[in-house]
């Protein structure tokens, strides 16, 4: 039999004041406050077989030693609450004396039975007594919940305290680390510009709805603009843009003739820092294009930069017409498009993975445009085309490919051209793939109808004697809807526009091409309503120049036959 437990003596004879040294907390300091000496003592006892005993399967608890301390007149009474309230063997454990053997009890000779008890059962045995001592250890196990529940609710609120004043320093750390992020990335940019030819623009103080700029030419940034930072508390450095082989004294001279409106006094112009960027970077555009030295390359620059004055003093345009499928209408909104980080580094992510850069390549503005087209799997917007052309434009030198097609001029870019791509087939095979891959060709200057891309299928089945069975759409469709080679949009060919797919093309039309300047084809202006000839030239070219408007935007009318003002179209048939 185990060793009992005298539980009534270690209640009896153990204080609070035991604890406290070792426990010194807030809820010994509220058990003091709360409890009576004997609650106290409850406490340190409970504790005690906490620590010592496990409350389930230990019996230590001798019956004998409790019934009286809690009030029973006889043994017998305490055992039948016992009996009725508990398990035999799980919750209390009886011991016969040994046969044989009787006891002395103080008066005639007896069998003695010792019945044992868990911590856990002599508690809740207090609880069922129903006793005077079982009342107020029932009250102290209240007392005690909600004591315990008190101190819990005042822990819990003191962690939520800490964690918040936590936090605020943290956050507090961040802003400081986001900070001097932004000076350590400002002190980058400044440097790299140190002694290097650069156009600047230095913001005075930030904090103005109307920014007042400092706008001009050194080469040392760093030096240049240390004073104004020591001046200027709010100052920043918006813009700055290093330039070579250019005289910086006119080019800052322009620079401020036409900022002139604005000026505050010497080099200080009041004026949006957008609007500022956008006025610097259409001069730096000119003047870099002014020093070109190769004439071709500065009649291709003075196009895009002249396209929106007057048609008269346009360079004409015939040669270089059809070479991409984008309006030659660049937005003023161009330059600080392609000045966007993230466009840049889209752009240049495109180079890195689907091209070539090396001084002996070169691919067609076509091939180029469309294939980044095909990498971005959506069709971009034409701003952001745009921007790619100025892109494609500053980092490679523009210029008329060496290789030529027969019938019309290519213009496209030396410095580049695409990694070679692999079409390869889909595991299972089908009617759909057959067809493409016999008739059809990937590219990625390619386009194609989705209706004559139907009605090339169907005629494909009929010569391999295959049937047609009405669904060979959605069978075209299932092929193409997931293949990496092609985009699914509305699409411009020479044969008019309409939903189809860019990256593929038929074989049959290898050849052919969307021709403006070499075109032998007469042009008709027709009058709407009574088919009137207004006007006759020899090719698109010609009609484009005399009609003052450019050879794409011709072609496209021709093709479509679109009518202007509700008054006339063009056509080369009648």
């Amino acid at each position: 039999m185990t060793e009992s437990l005298d539980i009534v003596n270690l209640i009896e004879s153990n204080p609070i004041t035991k604890l406290t040294n070792d426990y010194n907390n807030k809820l010994l300091m509220k058990i003091k406050q709360n409890f009576t000496e004997t609650e106290q003592q409850l406490f340190v006892s409970s504790f005690y077989c906490y620590l010592n005993y496990n409350s389930t399967t230990d019996f230590v608890i001798d019956l004998d030693n409790v019934w009286k301390w809690l009030g029973f007149g006889q043994k017998d009474s305490s055992k039948r609450v016992l009996e009725k309230n508990f398990i035999l063997d799980k919750d209390y454990k009886s011991f016969a004396p040994q046969i044989g053997g009787a006891k002395k009890d103080g008066r005639g000779g007896h069998n003695k039975e010792t019945i044992m008890l868990t911590i856990k059962t002599f508690k809740l045995f207090c609880i069922k007594a129903e006793t005077k001592k079982a009342k107020e250890i029932h009250e102290y196990f209240v007392k005690l919940e909600e004591i315990l529940q008190q101190t819990i609710q005042e822990e819990s609120d003191e962690l939520k305290k800490q964690l918040s004043e936590k936090n605020e320093q943290l956050s507090i750390k961040e802003k400081e680390l986001e900070e001097n992020k932004k000076m350590l990335e400002e002190t980058e940019k400044i440097t790299k510009c140190n002694e290097i030819p650069t156009i600047y623009i230095f913001n005075i103080d930030t904090t103005r709805e109307t920014p007042e700029l400092k706008i001009g030419v050194t080469h040392n940034v760093s030096k240049r603009i240390k004073p104004y930072k020591q001046i200027c508390k709010h100052g920043k450095l918006e813009f700055t843009y290093t330039v070579e082989n250019t005289n910086l004294k006119t080019m800052e001279y322009y620079i401020h003739s036409l900022l002139s409106f604005s000026r505050v006094k010497d080099e200080v112009f009041q004026i949006d820092v957008e609007q500022a960027k956008l006025i610097v970077l259409n001069v730096i555009n000119l003047f870099e294009t002014v020093s070109i030295t190769n004439n071709s390359e500065k009649v291709l620059k003075l196009n895009q930069l002249l396209e929106k004055t007057k048609p008269e003093i346009k360079i004409s345009t015939a040669e270089i017409a059809c070479q991409t499928d984008f309006d030659e209408n660049i937005p003023e909104t161009t330059p600080l498009l392609f000045y966007d980080t993230n466009i840049k580094d889209n752009f240049n992510q495109f180079i890195d993975k689907m091209c070539i850069v090396r001084n002996d390549v070169e691919v067609s503005s076509k091939d180029i445009e469309g294939l980044y087209r095909l990498w971005n799997k959506e069709k971009p917007k034409k701003e952001t085309f745009h921007a790619f052309k100025h892109y494609l434009d500053t980092r490679f030198k523009p210029c008329r490919l060496e290789k030529q097609d027969k019938n019309h001029v290519v213009y496209g870019y030396k410095g580049v051209s695409l990694k070679e791509i692999e079409y390869k087939k889909k595991v299972v095979q089908s009617d759909a793939q057959i067809f493409i891959f016999q008739v059809c060709k990937f590219s990625p200057s390619g386009t194609i109808l989705n209706t004559t891309l139907l009605e090339e299928y169907q005629k494909w089945k009929q010569s391999v004697c295959k049937e047609i069975n009405g669904n060979e759409a959605n069978e075209i469709k299932d092929y193409l809807k997931d293949c990496e080679y092609t985009m699914y949009s509305t699409i411009w060919t020479p044969y008019g526009n309409g939903q189809g797919y860019y990256g593929l093309y038929l074989k049959s039309d290898e050849h052919k091409c969307k021709k403006t300047s070499s075109t032998g084809k007469k042009v008709y202006k027709i009058h709407v309503e009574t088919n009137e000839i207004l006007g006759t030239w020899d090719t698109i070219a010609k009609a484009s120049q005399y009609e003052n408007i450019s050879s794409t935007k011709m072609s496209h009318a021709v093709r479509l036959k679109k009518i202007f003002n509700n008054d006339y179209f063009y056509t080369t048939t009648i």
